[in-house]
């Protein structure tokens, strides 16, 4: 058996290994991947902005040059400088970021080529102010060709800016593919492991719970009867032992009640031992119900029970609850089809006043109950001999 129980573990451990090493390339390639691509999509984010940019820039320069044009004001082309040199800035980012995207490239050049034609227009209204008039520079601007112009590079801006998107989109969607592909991965590997682990394991637990399973038997049977399962002798003198102790040093009072059941042999014999074994049960059932947390009721064997009460103030009370438990055998007890009369004889001893020992105190309580046993039996002769034969037991 130690001999698998090794193999098994080595072969788990190997597969656990390998299986490891497996999911952390995957994983290294897949982290790499999406790194990589959480990269792209941050740069196109950013060409994104730079083109709307290009869009403000391209409208501002548009509206100042119309009002100068208009007005003749030149005070109103002072921003001017500072706003074309911003605009070529942006197209020039915009040139870096769109990488290989020969699309996005392409519209881009198209739009460079209506700049260009722009800029040449505009120079000629220029041109045609300096020279000419105002009047002049308005006619040739009020030809709509400057119009067709801007609306082209914002139609062509608008282009960009939705292929732009197009592959922002494309690129998200792989990032999350990647993720998906990190979490399926891990999640396999975590899956594979926990199925190897727990076949590992069911190897392991079948012999420790076995062994487990065996101890706890024997702890078991060592401290409890196993017919009725309360404390047997062995558990009750290890208690008494120590709660002896405890009063000794604390100076409390406790008692020991000795029970025997009478007349349990006639039961035996009249109804058989499996009605006498749930007569016993029975009758521990009932006495333990009328225990107080803390005390023990324990069966020394065969028909003789005894119960430790913890704390009691004096004599006066244990009398009492052992008054208690007799009248529990006052009613008959329903058996399968039988109604059979129980009874019992008990007989206390008090710590310290009748023994400081536990052998000292089991002595006294077993006399005390041997004679409230004869007690009993002369009560019960003296029934019998009024009352006829029932199906009580005798």
């Amino acid at each position: 058996m130690l001999w698998k129980i090794k193999h098994t573990l080595y072969l788990g451990f190997a597969l656990t290994g390998l299986l490891a090493v497996a999911s952390d390339i995957i994983a290294r390639w897949a982290h790499s991947d999406e790194e990589t691509t959480r990269k792209d999509i941050v740069q196109t984010d950013r060409t994104i902005r730079d083109i709307q940019h290009l869009n403000f820039l391209a409208l501002e320069i548009t509206v100042m040059q119309r009002g100068f044009i208009i007005s003749g004001d030149v005070h109103s082309l002072d921003e001017l400088p500072l706003l074309r040199s911003d605009f070529v800035s942006t197209q020039n980012s915009v040139a870096a970021e769109i990488g290989g995207d020969s699309d996005l490239a392409a519209q881009y050049r198209k739009y460079l080529e209506f700049i260009n034609e722009r800029r040449d227009f505009v120079n000629r209204v220029n041109e045609v102010q300096k020279n000419q008039d105002f009047q002049a520079a308005k006619k040739l601007e009020a030809t709509g060709e400057d119009d067709r112009l801007f609306s082209c590079m914002q139609s062509q801006m608008e282009a960009m800016r939705i292929r732009a998107l197009a592959r922002l989109a494309a690129q998200e969607a792989k990032g999350h593919k990647l993720q998906k592909t990190i979490a399926w991965t891990e999640t396999l590997n975590a899956l594979l492991t926990l199925v190897l682990l727990v076949w590992m394991g069911s190897k392991l637990a079948a012999v420790t719970l076995k062994y487990r399973r065996l101890y706890a038997d024997l702890v078991y049977r060592s401290e409890f009867d196993l017919l009725t399962d309360i404390p047997n002798r062995h558990q009750f003198e290890t208690r008494l032992r120590a709660v002896i102790e405890r009063a000794a040093s604390d100076g409390s009072i406790f008692a020991l009640i000795f029970i025997d059941l009478d007349r349990f042999k006639q039961i035996n014999d009249r109804f058989g031992h499996h009605i006498g074994d749930l007569f016993l049960q029975r009758a521990a059932q009932r006495m333990k119900r009328q225990l107080r947390p803390g005390d023990m009721l324990a069966r020394l064997g065969g028909d003789e029970f005894a119960i430790l009460l913890a704390s009691v103030p004096d004599r006066e009370h244990t009398t009492e609850i052992l008054q208690r438990l007799e009248r529990r055998f006052d009613a008959p007890f329903s058996i399968e089809n039988f109604q059979i009369q129980g009874a019992a004889s008990m007989g206390i001893a008090l710590y310290p006043e009748d023994g400081d020992s536990a052998d000292a105190l089991l002595q006294i309580s077993d006399m005390a109950m041997y004679a409230a046993k004869q007690r009993n039996k002369e009560r019960w002769l003296h029934l019998c001999a009024e009352v006829p034969e029932s199906t009580e037991v005798a």
